[in-house]
């Protein structure tokens, strides 16, 4: 998009407090004193998650909205999509168990074994992989079965999503290599992917814009669709660096 002249000056003068700008309290404050309300910023909406979703409002037989309640006139389907190989995320997700758990009135013993089995999840360096999490629902019942149905049972162990790709601002497209689904009544899923792409690091320091694709299936009432989801470098940014 083309910046109009009239307003270049003004984005200059404004360009030096861009950094300070763009920080987040993931930079400067401890995550074991995170809020729930904080933890779930970064769940669900941070630089590191997002929350894709359709909404189908319901028409009667004379093509007007039915004045029923939220579950029978906004039909909705949701994905929240985690970069959960990237700290900030692991650190919410724990500090979220944390709070969950009343971590606070835990007695020494109850915290050393809380703290001995978070230790590896937040430790582990995730060098030749990136991890995307993606949790789904919606506000319909047989949705959220047919959906959870699909997930759990559409890619037998050992296969993968081959319609899932992410993609990188310089071209870059690599296929996951792993996919790992909930069981039961957990909706979620994971989607396993290279980091590195022929010897490099798939962001380079030219890279602007890491994105998801994957395909929703034919589920609810407007059918398949495409997700496409992008996550912006510059914000995925911890004391200077990018992380994901």
């Amino acid at each position: 998009m083309k910046i109009r002249p009239a307003i270049t000056l003004v984005l200059a003068l404004l360009a030096p407090a861009a950094p300070l700008m763009a920080q987040g309290f993931w930079d400067n404050k401890d995550w074991q004193q995170w809020s729930k309300e904080e933890c779930r910023k970064v769940l669900e909406d941070s630089p590191w998650a997002h929350k894709w979703f359709r909404t189908h409002v319901a028409e009667d037989r004379f093509g007007r909205p039915t004045q029923g309640d939220t579950r029978e006139t906004e039909q909705q389907i949701f994905y929240i999509i985690q970069l959960r190989s990237a700290l900030p995320v692991r650190q919410a997700f724990i500090r979220d168990l944390q709070i969950r758990n009343k971590y606070d009135k835990m007695s020494a013993e109850q915290k050393k074994n809380f703290d001995a089995s978070a230790e590896g999840f937040l430790k582990r360096k995730y060098d030749d992989v990136i991890v995307v999490h993606v949790l789904y629902g919606s506000n319909i019942q047989k949705d959220e079965r047919d959906l959870m149905t699909f997930w759990q049972t559409h890619y037998p162990e050992g296969t993968v999503p081959m319609e899932a790709t992410l993609i990188t601002s310089s071209g870059r497209r690599v296929q996951p290599i792993k996919y790992v689904s909930g069981k039961g009544g957990t909706l979620e899923f994971e989607m396993i992917f290279p980091r590195i792409l022929n010897g490099e690091l798939l962001l380079t320091p030219d890279t602007k814009i890491l994105a998801l694709e994957f395909q929703h299936p034919d589920i609810g009432v407007e059918g398949a669709a495409r997700i496409y989801q992008e996550f912006k470098t510059d914000k995925m940014m911890v004391k200077g660096e990018v992380v994901y």
